[in-house]
């Protein structure tokens, strides 16, 4: 959910959503569900398909994007290079892969940790 809406509603949604009853929450949703969507679109217009060369620099776009809306979120990130470097498409060889983006949300460690 927080990569797939607005900045602004995420830190509302995110720290209002645990004095919320559920019934406040669907009404949330469904009061800024065109903002979610729209934020969806923009996303999802990044044509960043990793298994098709034509869209092999959109990927490291999505990448740049994802980074900066998970700072904006108030993560740590860290973007690393892939440990596997380069990769085959094919016949096409040595083809760069997408790094890696590695993000903290909060310094709690009595909760979960999520990998998406």
């Amino acid at each position: 959910i927080v990569i797939n809406i607005s900045t602004n509603i995420v830190k509302h949604y995110y720290f209002s959503i645990f004095i919320m009853s559920l019934d406040q929450v669907f009404s949330y949703i469904e009061e800024h569900q065109n903002d979610f969507i729209d934020h969806l679109k923009r996303w999802v217009s990044i044509k960043s398909v990793s298994g098709d060369l034509k869209f092999r620099k959109d990927c490291f776009h999505m990448i740049d994007v994802a980074a900066k809306e998970l700072e904006q979120l108030g993560c740590s990130v860290q973007v690393k290079e892939n440990p596997l470097i380069h990769e085959s498409i094919g016949d096409v060889c040595d083809i760069p892969l997408p790094p890696i983006i590695f993000a903290k949300f909060g310094d709690d460690s009595s909760k979960p940790t999520v990998l998406t």
